[in-house]
């Protein structure tokens, strides 16, 4: 299983299943730097990053939606999110 794919049901999984109603999910990219937002039909598969605390076992999924159709580009959106937030330089 590639990298990103949730495993397990967790609230991400039942929050894309909710959302295979609508025609469209919103997501956030950052070319630039600067947050965009796109448009990836619902009928696409999408990649979700997030980070589990292990001790805790907290899952952090970011502060804005940034799942993507690679799982490529789901990381570079997770990881430039985390930077323009300004918790990673």
């Amino acid at each position: 299983m590639p990298p990103g794919r949730l495993r397990k049901r967790s609230s991400a999984t039942t929050l894309i299943e909710q959302n295979r109603a609508e025609s469209a999910f919103m997501t956030a990219s950052y070319p630039g730097g600067t947050m965009q937002l796109k448009t990836i039909p619902s009928d696409k598969t999408i990649y979700k990053f997030y980070i589990k605390h292990i001790e805790n076992d907290i899952f952090y999924l970011g502060l804005k939606w940034d799942a993507d159709v690679t799982w490529q580009e789901a990381l570079k959106n997770h990881i430039d999110g985390y930077r323009a937030a300004g918790r990673l330089n």
